[in-house]
């Protein structure tokens, strides 16, 4: 059976959050992994909005600058990517993870 397909999750200036098979120039990454659980991630992770299916990295849309706004990000990213469960990566991912986890 294929290895499903790698998703993309990532963030534009506005802190909006958007997913695909690639990060565009200019966006933030996010994390990557299987489709389904990347969505679920970022569904548990992320600010929701009154629209649908818009999601927000918390603090970034508020920011009164680009630094603010870069510090929200990592913030978020700090806080949100211990969260990408295990079985959410590719079995390549996974076992990437544990390479480096045996070479430190």
């Amino acid at each position: 059976m294929p290895s499903p397909k790698t998703l993309y999750a990532y963030c534009y200036a506005s802190g909006q959050i958007a997913c695909g098979s690639s990060i565009p120039d200019g966006a933030l990454p996010l994390g990557h992994g299987k489709p389904k659980q990347v969505r679920e991630w970022i569904m548990a992770v992320s600010r929701h909005t009154y629209r649908k299916g818009l999601y927000l990295v918390p603090g970034v849309p508020e920011a009164p600058n680009e630094k603010q706004a870069l510090k929200a990000y990592q913030a978020f990213i700090k806080w949100a990517r211990p969260h990408l469960p295990d079985y959410a990566l590719t079995f390549e991912q996974r076992l990437a993870k544990d390479r480096s986890r045996h070479a430190a």
